[in-house]
């Protein structure tokens, strides 16, 4: 007789969302066959800002989590947390896991969680650590994050699983560089100073990019208008463009001409943008803050510079200017990465993994499988709750 379905709830922003959470779940559902799983998504956050008409999406998903347990209509609950607003919410949605009977999966996203966590109020404070309590198993980003929520949120040594972010990728990477051909750096994020738009767009006016042929897209949301302005400013108007909020399929098309990813972020976690980057074999110039510093190797696969160092990153871009053949050491180095950690088929294997042993209530283990080798996962519908449609293989 064949295997029932695993069936989870997945709790997150919607998989449109325009984050990293809803792209890197929305790929996860992309590959995952109905024979293996069945997967219901909750939204706890909505779309409306107004103080009530917000909390609705979140009671409705406790009240839909209440209903799952009483049937027994879940296995598992995975459970995608971040900083702020969200860390109270999933405090609520975790608790409510823990009065259906429903084992959690707690998977922490947030680049700023320390900043948000240590000037917590003390009562404040013990509902977040008790909500990394009440999970089964606590999945991180990378190691760093690993230490964190062992050493700040009691989490235990055993129950943490470090699982990088992942991203699909084409057959072969972007073309080359033609002779000639006007390098195009490439930016990807909310424009603000936490990804370093600022430090950026000081860095292009630089001399020493001025002698060279090259041209920058900016895309994502925030603050268009007055990064644009800056950038008129340096009297960049005719060099950057600033496309704001990119939808994912667009984002594949971004990648495809670009020759450099630019991410010079004061904090992430494993920002999906440097990893849909290596797929595309395109290297980066980023900052070793958060998960990145476990995954891009300076020389190897992209270029390190401090954070706020505008003088720096002016320096680094420079040089992926002037020295051709470095940077196409650092596209195969970037594609290598990829290929090796963070395809997301081993992924996918890894996280199934994670499902299955909480669901099964089986206690800490030794390593999860590598997921190395190529897995066939024929395309999955999921439901969401929120009453969007997410058809099989929908990259939202």
């Amino acid at each position: 007789m064949d295997e029932a379905p695993l069936r989870v709830a997945l709790v997150g922003p919607p998989l449109s969302a325009s984050g990293g959470i809803g792209r890197v779940m929305s790929y996860v559902l992309a590959g995952l066959r109905p024979g293996d799983v069945d997967v219901e998504v909750l939204d706890t956050r909505g779309t409306s800002t107004h103080p009530v008409r917000s909390l609705l999406p979140l009671l409705r998903s406790c009240a839909r989590l209440l209903l799952l347990g009483f049937r027994r209509g879940v296995d598992v609950v995975h459970v995608n947390i971040s900083s702020h607003g969200s860390a109270l919410r999933k405090g609520l949605v975790v608790r409510t896991c823990r009065l259906a009977g429903l084992p959690v999966v707690l998977h922490l996203h947030a680049s700023s969680f320390p900043e948000f966590y240590a000037p917590l109020p003390a009562l404040a404070q013990r509902w977040v650590r008790r909500t990394f309590d009440l999970a089964v198993r606590v999945v991180v980003l990378s190691e760093t994050w690993r230490d964190y929520v062992q050493e700040e949120l009691g989490v235990r040594p055993e129950l943490v699983t470090v699982l990088p972010n992942a991203a699909p990728g084409s057959a072969v990477p972007a073309p080359a560089r033609r002779p000639g051909e006007e390098l195009r750096f490439l930016f990807l994020g909310r424009l603000g100073p936490r990804k370093g738009a600022p430090e950026l767009l000081d860095a292009l006016a630089d001399p020493r990019l001025g002698r060279h042929a090259w041209r920058a897209t900016l895309a994502g949301d925030g603050d268009v208008a007055t990064y644009r302005a800056r950038a008129a400013d340096h009297g960049l108007t005719g060099r950057t463009a600033f496309p704001g909020w990119i939808a994912p399929d667009a984002v594949d098309g971004l990648l495809a001409d670009a020759h450099v990813l630019v991410l010079p972020s004061h904090a992430e976690g494993m920002p999906m943008s440097v990893l849909e980057a290596f797929a595309a074999g395109v290297p980066v110039v980023c900052t070793p803050v958060g998960g990145l510093a476990e995954v891009v190797v300076d020389g190897e696969n992209g270029l390190l510079v401090p954070p706020g160092d505008v003088d720096a990153l002016a320096g680094a871009l420079a040089r992926v200017l002037d020295d051709e053949p470095l940077r196409r050491r650092l596209a195969a180095g970037a594609r290598e990465t990829w290929q090796s950690a963070h395809a997301i088929d081993g992924y996918r294997v890894r996280l199934l993994a994670e499902w299955r042993a909480a669901s099964s209530g089986r206690g800490p283990r030794g390593p999860l499988p590598s997921g190395s080798g190529p897995t066939r996962f024929p395309n999955h519908s999921c439901t969401d709750r929120q009453g969007t449609s997410v058809p099989a293989g929908s990259r939202e």
